[in-house]
C-alpha cells in the first residue's frame, strides 16, 4: 500500500538542480503525509494550503485516488506533491486522449527551493507509478513559468500537442483567507519503465 512507503533519496538531483548539498539529499526522505502527521505539523505546513485541503487529499489517498507525498529534511515538512492514479480530475482531462498518473501541486517550502526537492519528489512519484505499472506521466505547467518548464523538460517531460486550458480556483491559506487564482498552462508526460523504480504494485497491468 502507498500509506507504507518510506522512501529515502540517496542519488544526486537532475540537471542544474545536482548542486543540492550531499547531506541534505542523504537526509531527505520522502513519503505520504498521513493523518496523525497533519495534526501534528499543521503550522510548519504549506501556508498557502488549508488544513482542511490537506485532509481532502489524505481522504483522497486512503481511497487509493492518489498519493500525497511529503518531503521530510530532518523530520520537518519541506515539500510536497498530489499524484493522482488516473489523471486530473478537472481540466485538462478532455484535451488527453490518454489517461495517466498525474503531479498536482508541486510545492517546496521557499527557503528550500534551488537544492533539489522538487527534482527528488519527481523523480520519486514516478517510481511510484512505475511501481504500479503505468508506462506514463503527466503534469500542467504554466506556460508563462519558465523555471518550471526548464525542470520538467530536463527531467524528461515533453509537451503534448493538445491546446493551453486554464487552471483556476479559490485557495485557503491556513489562516482562512481566500485567494482566486488562474494560470493558463500546457500538459506535459514523459514515459517511465519499471527502470525507473521500483516502489508501489509491481504486479498490476501496464496502463
Amino acid at each position: 500500500m502507498t500509506a507504507n512507503l518510506n522512501i529515502r533519496v540517496n542519488m544526486p538531483a537532475v540537471g542544474s538542480d545536482a548542486v543540492m548539498p550531499r547531506h541534505i539529499v542523504d537526509e531527505l526522505v520522502i513519503r505520504p503525509l498521513d493523518h496523525d502527521e497533519l495534526e501534528l505539523y499543521g503550522r510548519s505546513l504549506n501556508p498557502d494550503r488549508s488544513l482542511e485541503a490537506h485532509r481532502i487529499r489524505i481522504r483522497l489517498q486512503d481511497e487509493d485516488t492518489a498519493a500525497y507525498m511529503f518531503a521530510w529534511h530532518m523530520d520537518e515538512p519541506v515539500g510536497h506533491g498530489l499524484l493522482i492514479w488516473n489523471g486530473p480530475i478537472g481540466n485538462p482531462k478532455q484535451h488527453l486522449p490518454l489517461q495517466c498518473p498525474y503531479i498536482e501541486d508541486l510545492w517546496v517550502a521557499p527557503s528550500c527551493r534551488s537544492q533539489g526537492i522538487g527534482s527528488a519528489m519527481v523523480q520519486t512519484m514516478e517510481s511510484l507509478a512505475a511501481g504500479r505499472g503505468y508506462s506514463l506521466i503527466g503534469l500542467s505547467v504554466g506556460i508563462d513559468n519558465m523555471l518550471g518548464l526548464q525542470l520538467y523538460r530536463r527531467l524528461g517531460f515533453v509537451p503534448l500537442s493538445v491546446p493551453t486550458y486554464t487552471l483556476s480556483g479559490v485557495l485557503q491559506d491556513a489562516s482562512g483567507e481566500l485567494t482566486f487564482w488562474s494560470e493558463e498552462c500546457q500538459y506535459m508526460r514523459k514515459s517511465i519503465t519499471m527502470a525507473t523504480g521500483t516502489y508501489g504494485g509491481a504486479n498490476e497491468p501496464r496502463r
